[in-house]
């Protein structure tokens, strides 16, 4: 009976806590974990695997001067690493949706729109100038990809009240919100955990309601 209760305790107590730390300690030094241990949620072990092979490009040779202070550097990238590269790929695709669905429903541009894409062209044609470039940077010459997630949202889904805004749900309210903290993220700052939260839980908002819009083309 009790190499029965031994077993026991080998199978429910200390193989679990094994195969966790395994995947914790594999992670801590770069490398990939247990996909299949529910310990992280697939979005977040996936943004660190990202960050774990990006940041192997900055390890200095084991006998450099500044090795270890460049592996502390790295290290306390890492948590935030996890939650902003996960949140860009959010805006990246929330914001090329945007895109795709303007142009299959052929929304005309609003006037000031096409004020601020004007001013957008006009800025980076002087960085090109500066910056001595000649290629071609945007895949699409479309007067859209200048466009950010609020100006987007508001040929979408706008405010219907001006006078009360509000008074409903929609699209552009939540863009407003997310602004802040995409731009943040956009100029890779490290974002604070209420700016996290919020950014969540604005995006979580911003995906259902972009679902609804989808399903009701």
């Amino acid at each position: 009976e009790k190499f029965l209760d031994l077993l026991n305790n080998v199978k429910t107590v200390l193989l679990p806590k094994i195969i966790d730390d395994w995947d914790k300690w594999r992670i801590e030094v770069g490398r990939e974990g247990d996909d299949e241990n529910p310990r992280m949620s697939p979005k977040a072990r996936k943004s660190r695997a990202l960050f774990n092979v990006v940041s192997q490009e900055y390890s200095l040779p084991k006998k450099s001067k500044n090795g270890s202070t460049v592996d502390q550097w790295v290290n306390a990238l890492a948590e935030d690493a996890e939650f902003n590269f996960s949140s860009y790929a959010e805006c990246f695709v929330s914001e090329n949706l945007i895109r795709k669905y303007i142009i299959d429903k052929r929304i005309p541009l609003s006037p000031d729109t096409e004020k601020a894409i004007r001013s957008f062209k006009e800025g980076e044609a002087k960085s090109r100038g500066k910056g001595n470039i000649s290629i071609e940077i945007r895949k699409y010459d479309s007067d859209l990809s200048y466009l950010s997630m609020s100006s987007l949202a508001n040929l979408v889904d706008g405010i219907k009240d001006p006078e009360d805004p509000l008074k409903e749900a929609c699209l552009s309210r939540d863009a407003n919100e997310y602004k802040p903290m995409r731009d943040a993220l956009a100029h890779t700052a490290l974002l604070t955990e209420d700016a996290k939260d919020k950014l969540t839980s604005v995006y979580k908002n911003i995906k259902g309601r972009l679902i609804s819009l989808f399903v009701s083309k």
